[in-house]
Formats: C-alpha cells, sequence, structure tokens
C-alpha cells in the first residue's frame, strides 16, 4: 500500500528546487530531529553502522556523527541537489548516498542503526519497512518520527473551503503504523504522539515554509494548472478564522515517534531432543 499516491517525479523536483532554502526555512524538522533525539538517549546503543534515511542536507547526519564519533554514518536521500548541499559541509565519518529509500542498495544485514525524520509519509511503507528489515543487522534498532492525521488540519481547512481537490496529504495514524512494524515483524516496537504548533505572521508565511523545505502537493490526479490569486486570497481568508489573539496564525503538527528491533532469529529458536527447531509465535509473520 502506499499513503499518500505521490508522482516521484514532481516530488524529487521539490526538493531539487527546496535544497537551498531548505536550512533557512526548516525550523519544523529541526525542532522534530531534537525531539527524536531525546529518545534516543534513553536507549543504549553502540552502533558501528548508522543510515539517516531522508537526510536532506545533513542536518540529522551531522547529528549523528557527534553522537556517535566513531560509527560510520551514510546520509541517504533521493535528490541530487540535497545530497550536493549536505557535501557542503563534510565530515570524515559521513558519506552520503543518493538512492531510493526503498532501496537502496545497501548490503544484506548491514546496519546497526536507522535514523528517519519525515521520510515515512513519503514513501510505500510497507516497501520501506522490509527494506530496513532488510539490511538491519540482528539486534539493529529502527527509530523514526513520522507526522499523523492532524497535521496541517488548519490548512486543510481553509483549502476545502475553497475548492474539493486534494492540497494536504492523508498521513497514516500511530496505530496503523504500529501494526505495519508488528506486520514485517519488528520486534518490540514503542509509539508515542505530540502536537506541536508553529505560528506564522500570515498564511502565505506559512504556505511558504512549507515550500521552501519541499514540502509541496505532489499528490497523483492534482491540476496542473496554477492557483490564481482568487483563490488564494481566499485561502487566507478562511485560514484566518484560526488567528490567535496575539495575531498570529498556528500550524499544527502531529508528530508520531516510533522505534524498534531487529529481533535475533538465532538466539530465539530452540532446538528439542528430536532436533526439531520451534520459533516463537510473535516471530512468525502475520497474513
Amino acid at each position: 500500500m502506499s499513503l499518500p499516491h505521490l508522482q516521484k517525479k514532481t516530488l524529487l523536483r521539490n526538493f531539487n528546487c527546496a535544497a537551498t532554502t531548505y536550512a533557512e526555512y526548516s525550523l519544523v524538522p529541526q525542532a522534530i530531529a531534537e525531539r527524536l533525539f531525546e529518545r534516543l538517549e534513553l536507549i543504549k546503543l553502540n552502533p558501528s553502522t548508522i543510515v539517516d534515511f531522508g537526510c536532506s542536507t545533513g542536518h540529522c547526519t551531522r547529528q549523528l556523527a557527534e553522537r556517535y564519533p566513531s560509527a560510520n554514518i551514510i546520509g541517504l536521500d533521493f535528490a541530487p541537489t540535497m545530497i550536493a548541499v549536505a557535501e557542503q559541509t563534510p565530515h570524515p565519518n559521513i558519506r552520503y548516498l543518493q538512492a531510493d529509500a526503498q532501496a537502496t542498495g545497501l548490503a544484506d544485514q548491514s546496519v546497526d542503526l536507522i535514523v528517519s525524520n519525515l521520510l515515512l509519509y513519503y514513501c510505500d511503507p510497507e516497501l520501506l519497512f522490509a527494506e530496513f528489515k532488510r539490511i538491519l543487522k540482528p539486534n539493529g534498532l529502527i527509530l523514526f518520527a513520522t507526522l499523523g492525521p492532524a497535521t496541517l488540519q488548519e490548512l486543510r481547512y481553509a483549502w476545502a473551503q475553497v475548492d474539493q481537490q486534494t492540497h494536504v496529504y492523508a498521513f497514516m495514524d500511530m496505530h496503523h503504523i504500529g501494526d505495519l512494524l508488528l506486520e514485517a515483524q519488528f520486534a518490540d516496537p514503542v509509539m508515542d504522539m505530540e502536537m506541536l504548533t508553529f505560528s506564522f505572521s500570515d498564511a502565505m508565511s506559512a504556505m511558504h515554509s512549507l515550500k521552501a523545505i519541499g514540502e509541496q502537493n505532489a499528490l497523483m490526479g492534482r491540476s496542473d494548472h496554477l492557483i490564481g490569486k482568487n483563490k488564494l486570497q481566499q485561502v487566507t481568508e478562511h485560514y484566518a478564522a484560526f488567528r490567535a489573539e496575539d495575531g498570529t496564525l498556528p500550524l499544527s503538527y502531529e508528530v508520531i515517534y516510533g522505534h524498534a528491533w531487529q529481533p535475533d532469529m538465532s538466539a530465539q529458536q530452540s532446538m528439542d531432543e528430536q532436533g526439531a527447531v520451534h520459533v516463537p509465535l510473535k516471530l512468525v509473520k502475520r497474513r
């Protein structure tokens, strides 16, 4: 399954165009990354190989290099311009790789830690988790942040008053993601969620902040026509219904955090006196 259904060419164009403005406008991804790393502090891990999935211009990748100075770190992104900007800040323990997150080309069981900040909703989650599963070593960890259904609810409402087209992605809920982790045979998944709200002076500033980091509409079936000034004006008027007492406009994010482990199948199998191997039922994939 894929949620949402995206045009990869449009998505790639959006992120390539945003590479030069991403660092300046990436307040939201950086704030979420900070909270993601707080969760990593609670986990005892000494990884030798780490992959930052959806590394963009390398903010999280460089943080990982500081946290784990002896680890080899790969920053992976499918937008070549994002990779080019990331490489402008070299680090001896980091190499960058342009690749599809769902088919990286990395070796089987070669990675100890996978970190992914705001990538999941751009992918087919089943394919992405399968790739995580393939490259992760036994007892390896995945740690990720993604967005839930209440994300951009103000913007979603404002557009819904203007036309019937889909302008904001339909994000997956936390429980669905947790179920997919179990179906992919990850062990001990832990999920939690929080609402974050960022304030902007006006609706156009909020929408520009999204465009500047590549968060534009790439849904299949979207209109290719330019959005007229009249329609944008209507959107801003409806958005104004959310104006706070201090005059600012909110933009809400439902942030979902998760982590799970790659089970060590060899350690969890047992053999009886007749030589039959027994595998715990929880490790058998559900169909």
